[in-house]
């Protein structure tokens, strides 16, 4: 589905802000050659933003959808195929042993009748689904990930939610996170906080290994809101007071267990969450998850290195290359 969307774009043109395929677990008649099939659907979601706020669907050539059905139905085994729908509706992803072409965070709604166009995307939930496999290039070898950075290790306590991010439990009990999922989220929410203004970005930290990779990262993007310590309530939701600050997306350190209060009024005001994630935290209302050791004064340096370097990256203008990017991990971390 990405080949065919980006090889149809105009010189110059803008491709849209959210795009996937997604089987359905809903059967539907179709047409397969000469012959009537009963069949799964994909569903093919495509959507303009430009906050992640609001949003409609794109408007997009019927040759276009004509050329995705037939590539996404004929590289369906024989006795697999389904029929293909477009809309501008929300759609839930799949919990099946077949192949789904996701591309970017889903957008699922928390009500079935929820749609888009135009309406408010507030009472919507942003959820990263991550594929079975993850296969992108890694930001950095595995073992500055692993050795010198301590990315992957999780608690010895595994949260529900968290359990699609572990990778494998230890002899000593702690819990392994999957390096390649941190690494697949930190390309998501470097991609998708480049979208914003720096001073939109609101980032906060309770804890005080997170205090200078947190400052840090709000000068290197170029004045990102940092809220180190405590999180004063009413901060983003009473315009009354001294230190009320307005944003458009947030990122937190420690979700729920330090850094709840700021959680809480991001979800009341509606604005997107991004969160770091260890093995033993909750995600309710995180958006986008980021599977990392948050406790870690070296690991939260490596993430939030690795996250600035993305955002610059992928503004355009700002660096070329990851070699131009001057900053060393050392310069996140917290000195003791």
């Amino acid at each position: 589905m990405e080949r065919e969307v980006e090889s149809r774009l105009p010189e110059g043109g803008q491709r849209p802000w959210q795009y996937f395929a997604v089987l359905l677990p809903v059967r539907t008649t179709g047409v397969k050659g000469d012959r009537r099939t009963y069949g799964y659907t994909v569903a093919v979601r495509m959507v303009d933003s430009i906050d992640a706020m609001t949003g409609t669907f794109s408007r997009v050539e019927w040759d276009l959808l004509a050329s995705i059905a037939r590539e996404i139905t004929n590289s369906i085994p024989r006795g697999q195929q389904g029929s293909l729908r477009h809309n501008g509706q929300a759609a839930c992803h799949h919990r099946m042993g077949v192949t789904t072409f996701i591309y970017g965070p889903i957008i699922r709604c928390k009500n079935s009748g929820a749609a888009l166009g135009g309406q408010s995307l507030s009472r919507v939930k942003v959820v990263l689904v991550m594929p079975e496999e993850v296969t992108e290039e890694l930001l950095i070898p595995e073992d500055e990930y692993q050795k010198s950075g301590g990315v992957h290790i999780g608690t010895q306590v595994k949260s529900k939610d968290m359990q699609r991010f572990i990778f494998k439990i230890r002899n000593d009990g702690l819990y392994i996170l999957d390096i390649r999922k941190t690494n697949h989220a930190l390309i998501t929410a470097g991609k998708m906080l480049s979208r914003y203004e720096p001073q939109e970005i609101m980032v906060v930290a309770q804890r005080q290994y997170a205090f200078r990779p947190v400052n840090k990262f709000s000068e290197v993007v170029g004045g990102a809101r940092a809220i180190i310590g405590r999180f004063i309530p009413g901060t983003l939701t009473n315009p009354q007071l001294p230190t009320y600050q307005e944003a458009k997306v947030i990122v937190v350190t420690d979700p729920p267990l330090a850094d709840t209060q700021a959680m809480n009024e991001a979800s009341k005001i509606g604005i997107p969450i991004i969160a770091l994630c260890d093995a033993n935290n909750k995600t309710d209302f995180v958006d986008l998850v980021i599977p990392t050791n948050n406790k870690g004064r070296r690991s939260l340096a490596v993430i939030y290195w690795l996250l600035a370097r993305e955002i610059l990256k992928n503004r355009g203008g700002m660096i070329s290359s990851y070699e131009d990017f001057k900053y060393t991990i050392d310069d996140f971390e917290a000195q003791i």
